[in-house]
């Protein structure tokens, strides 16, 4: 693991802030280092490889320091470009210049010509981007740019904290809102946010508030909470309402009372208990819809929403079966069925819903045997 990251502007020569010239004793294995070549105008990324043979030396991939004597190691190039972007450091460095001086906060200061191997100037400091880059030598073989990463994200971890807050730690989304602009928005603290805008039983929805003109790291004011559904943009990759992005949402059993759920950063959302959706219900056996069941409602945009269900099954005079199914299929498919072996039969199964987030169900035949339907949670879409 790295742990200084050096400043020179030369490779080489001896001469004050050539990156050869930094002691051998001072550096450590894996460290890094960044070269702004001011006379060729460019922009050089190493790291410090102890293996590396002595006398490998070769202008611009190995660098060795002026003092290494006999040993091993050199200053090895990485494959990175810096594409129209800002240079972030996604850890705490030390950086260090030619003469020991800690100069950590030099990158964030004055001003930088980035240019490409066509001889461009790519600066456009303004912009935002991430760098990819290999702390191995010729480790990076391909380098995104926004431009590439439509939509990408990492789900935060959601939990439920009290009727009408959550906590959201970690998550990072690419964003593009007529007010923030295109960048790439994280979340790197436990935010505690509070739903107000609910008015009543179903599912609400947390968004980027891009009219908040947000930018990282996130904070509770910079998102907010509506029970309008998202649509999903193929141009941005995600869900949005307008420019906002949907990042999460969750089902309140009444305005701004969220039901306590469990969630482990992944697809599923579970209840803490299960919501009862019919019981004691008389199901016969013709295919009918069930009651309504709690998914985001924007996943009928892609090929339905995910549930995890219950079905209770109860039969006084035979074995009856339930057979049950996403809505619109031909009579003679299901999904499944569950036999009644017993007086009372419970049975757990994940389904697909259809546009208005119900499945089908119903016994194999007509009797006066009643079923009931319980939710234990929902997945949330790709993209959210």
């Amino acid at each position: 693991m790295a742990q200084n990251l050096y400043w020179a502007t030369g490779l080489e020569g001896g001469a004050a802030g050539d990156l050869d010239t930094f002691p051998y004793a001072s550096i450590q294995d894996e460290d890094a280092a960044v070269v702004a070549d001011l006379t060729n105008q460019r922009i050089y990324f190493y790291t410090w490889d102890a293996g590396v043979l002595n006398g490998s030396q070769s202008l611009p991939d190995y660098i060795e320091p002026d003092d290494n004597g006999a040993n091993n190691g050199a200053w090895t190039l990485c494959d990175i470009m810096v594409d129209d972007a800002d240079l972030k450091v996604t850890k705490s460095l030390q950086i260090i210049d030619a003469g020991g001086t800690d100069i950590t906060d030099v990158l964030n200061s004055g001003s930088s010509e980035v240019v490409d191997d066509a001889g461009d100037d790519d600066t456009l400091m303004s912009e935002s981007c991430v760098v990819y880059y290999a702390t191995n030598t010729k480790g990076l073989d391909r380098v995104l740019s926004l431009a590439h990463m439509s939509g990408v994200y990492e789900r935060p971890k959601f939990a439920w904290k009290d009727a009408d807050e959550i906590y959201i730690t970690g998550g990072w989304w690419h964003h593009d809102g007529a007010a923030s602009g295109e960048q790439i928005l994280y979340n790197n603290s436990t935010i505690t946010f509070q739903f107000t805008n609910g008015t009543g039983a179903g599912m609400i929805y947390l968004y980027l508030d891009d009219s908040d003109v947000i930018s990282s790291p996130l904070a509770a004011g910079d998102l907010i909470d509506s029970e309008t559904a998202p649509t999903y943009s193929h141009s941005l990759g995600g869900w949005y309402n307008g420019e906002d992005r949907c990042i999460g949402a969750f089902y309140q059993s009444a305005a701004n009372t969220l039901v306590e759920f469990y969630h482990n950063g992944g697809e599923w959302i579970l209840f803490h208990d299960y919501l009862s959706i019919q019981s004691a219900y008389d199901l016969d056996g013709t295919f009918e819809d069930t009651s309504t069941l709690y998914a985001p409602a924007c996943q009928s945009d892609m090929t339905g929403g995910w549930v995890d269900l219950q079905f209770l099954a109860v039969y006084v005079n035979a074995i009856k079966y339930i057979q049950f199914r996403t809505n619109t299929l031909p009579s003679s498919l299901f999904h499944g069925f569950t036999a009644a072996t017993q007086l009372r039969n419970i049975f757990y199964h994940v389904l697909p819903l259809d546009d208005n987030n119900v499945v089908e169900w119903r016994y194999n035949a007509d009797c006066d045997e009643t079923a009931s339907l319980f939710q234990h949670g929902y997945s949330l879409p790709g993209g959210m």
